[in-house]
């Protein structure tokens, strides 16, 4: 259960969200019938909230960018906070979508 849930490849679209304080998590249900998904949460500056991500399909490591499921493109600003507050946005999103399992994921999508 420990393998991303992504690919690695590079995203040359523009970004069309940008998240600082991130951090990531892999949810979902552990069975071959509800595949884990990893999630990005973070503060999203352009509009003053927090945000998460819809399933992440596709990431570039060099220019820190996402595709998610709903074809949007984001870009991680700055270090990964584990500790901030957009972490809590996640909580919601977990219950609303009947989660069984999370952990956090953020060393996958950050070299220190």
């Amino acid at each position: 259960m420990s393998a991303p849930t992504w690919v690695h490849a590079p995203v040359l679209e523009p970004p069309e969200v940008y998240l600082s304080e991130w951090s990531a998590f892999v949810s979902g249900w552990p069975d071959e019938t509800h595949p884990l998904t990893t999630h990005l949460v973070g503060y999203r500056a352009a509009t003053g909230k927090s945000r998460t991500s819809s399933a992440v399909v596709r990431f570039d490591m060099q220019r820190r960018r996402a595709v998610t499921k709903s074809r949007k493109v984001y870009e991680l600003v700055g270090p990964p906070n584990r500790e901030s507050d957009a972490r809590f946005m996640r909580i919601p999103w977990l219950v609303i979508n009947e989660c069984r399992y999370v952990r956090d994921a953020t060393s996958e999508f950050f070299n220190s």
